[in-house]
């Protein structure tokens, strides 16, 4: 039996040595890592706009203060909007997966910040105590982002390193898109959207 305590797939993924020996990982071990790349970019990525959003609820609910205007239930009417607004600065676009992933995926530190509790205590904190919300959402997302950082240079030396084989003739290209075809079709996936 083995002793050795199971990590998450994004812990692994973003340890030191992850993709050490990767010009000697077959082209299906590399494509496996970087499908869990993607997963797990688009897992971060929708943490990382969930705590975005509860932050900038909390700082407009820190100018409503400050300004003396509107009531909290002028707040919560412009909760819709605040939640709604693209994230700033849309990057990787084009890799990104589409996933609505539900709030029990989220990671442990970040379910009680990112959860609808946590909003619907903003406009009876004092101020202190919104200072103090605002400031550990922000640095949450912070490393939330930072993790995202390295997570996206190993998905772009597993893309780099795919190409590679298929620019040198090592990897098939025809061979990759039926072995994703074939996973899918196992998995009950539609490649075709």
């Amino acid at each position: 039996m083995n002793d050795t305590p199971k990590r998450r797939r994004l812990d692994r993924i973003l340890a030191d040595g992850y993709l050490e020996g990767l010009e000697g990982w077959s082209a299906e071990e590399v494509r496996a890592a970087r499908d869990d790349c993607r997963a797990e970019e688009a897992q971060l990525s929708y943490l990382r706009r969930l705590l975005q959003a509860r932050l900038d609820l909390v700082r407009a609910e820190q100018r409503r203060r400050r300004e003396g205007a509107g009531s909290t239930q002028a707040l919560s009417e412009r909760l819709a909007g605040l939640l709604a607004d693209a994230p700033a600065g849309a990057r990787r676009d084009a890799r990104a997966l589409t996933v609505d992933p539900p709030a029990t995926q989220m990671r442990r530190a970040e379910d009680r910040l990112a959860s609808d509790a946590t909003l619907a205590r903003v406009p009876d904190l004092d101020a202190h105590a919104l200072t103090a919300l605002a400031d550990e959402l922000a640095n949450r997302e912070t490393k939330i982002s930072e993790k995202r950082r390295v997570l996206l240079d190993r998905l772009d030396r597993l893309q780099d390193e795919l190409v590679a084989r298929y620019r040198d003739g090592g990897s098939s290209a025809v061979d990759a898109v039926v072995a994703e075809a074939v996973r899918a079709h196992l998995s009950g996936g539609d490649t075709t959207r």
